[in-house]
């Protein structure tokens, strides 16, 4: 049996290693690319916000554009789950937000329990690459936070008992809709 040549081994390690670290390079792009993006968007998303949010996900640096997006539906929908299941359940047992219920009980935690459709939708034509036809679906996340707060605000003429997880939850789905956007 023959025994590889080291300088031939030597190369394809190297070799190796420069296709790693080109990659790993190209994905930290790929963050920092979504991140401007999402900054840039005209929405109240700040770069620090973005590299934050999709700094959690698993991989991190090494990330590629489309698993940001993936990354990101994923953590709208355990955050709306969040807010329907303990959130609001959490608001209407203070007595102190009666005159808040109509808008918890129907608008808010019907927005959100709306959430898990468009992501499927979004989902559904990601998987396909169809990229174009993902971000209406997305885009209609970004608007559910806002009919929350509207209710409180034109109908109740009150601040939101939710104000801050809607910001948050419009921050994040900008971020998917900014970052499904930079895949086109």
């Amino acid at each position: 049996m023959k025994r590889p040549n080291s300088l031939s081994a030597f190369l394809v390690f190297h070799l190796l290693i420069i296709f790693l670290f080109h990659s790993s390079v190209a994905n930290a792009d790929a963050l920092q690319e979504a991140c401007k993006s999402a900054a840039s968007s005209g929405t109240e998303v700040t770069y620090e916000f973005c590299l934050q949010f999709l700094g959690e996900n698993p991989q991190g640096q090494s990330a590629s554009l489309e698993n940001l997006f993936t990354f990101s539906l994923d953590q709208l929908a355990s955050n709306a789950t969040n807010i329907v299941n303990s959130v609001i359940p959490k608001l209407l047992s203070n007595e102190t937000l009666r005159s808040a219920q109509k808008c918890l009980e129907t608008t808010c935690s019907d927005v959100f329990k709306g959430v898990p459709s468009d992501l499927a939708g979004a989902r559904r034509y990601f998987k396909e690459k169809d990229y174009r036809n993902a971000i209406p679906y997305v885009s209609a996340i970004t608007t559910d936070s806002d009919t929350c707060e509207d209710c409180f605000r034109d109908d109740l003429k009150r601040e939101s008992p939710l104000a801050r997880e809607d910001d948050i939850f419009h921050k994040m789905a900008s971020i998917s809709l900014a970052t499904v956007t930079s895949l086109l």
